[in-house]
């Protein structure tokens, strides 16, 4: 018979997942925005005012998050909003210092697409997985 109750990480791997999902969320960021492409929710909107603005996806990115840590809060509580919190200000940092580590000379834009999904899938996935 097996358990209903999910396996609790430890400290150290919800330290890999944070690195590991955020990175490649902000991989795709960086597909994204050299394609000139749009994702969905608060990453879709920051990389509207990205292109429109010229302003830096990381810092729009933040600041478009802040203010639903209050229905955060109140819908899942303060753990939840706390690593949330931490992981969009990891994605908003790599996205900000990461363009000159990370050059994109070409791709294809329909395997941009998909490759850069695939990678914010995954992403999203890792942190869903580590509670945020």
């Amino acid at each position: 018979m097996t358990s209903k109750t999910p396996l609790k990480h430890t400290f150290l791997e919800d330290v890999q997942g944070f690195l590991s999902g955020t990175l490649l969320c902000a991989l795709c960021v960086l597909i994204f925005s050299h394609l000139g492409l749009i994702a969905g929710q608060t990453a879709g909107l920051a990389l509207l005012i990205s292109y429109v603005s010229g302003w830096n996806f990381g810092i729009v990115f933040f600041l478009a998050n802040l203010p639903f840590y209050i229905f955060s809060y109140l819908r899942m509580g303060a753990r939840f909003t706390i690593k949330t919190f931490i992981a969009v200000a990891m994605v908003s940092g790599m996205t900000y210092f990461m363009p000159p580590l990370f050059e994109i000379a070409q791709i294809n834009t329909l395997l941009g697409a998909i490759v850069g999904g695939s990678l914010a899938g995954f992403g999203l996935i890792m942190l869903f997985r580590h509670g945020a």
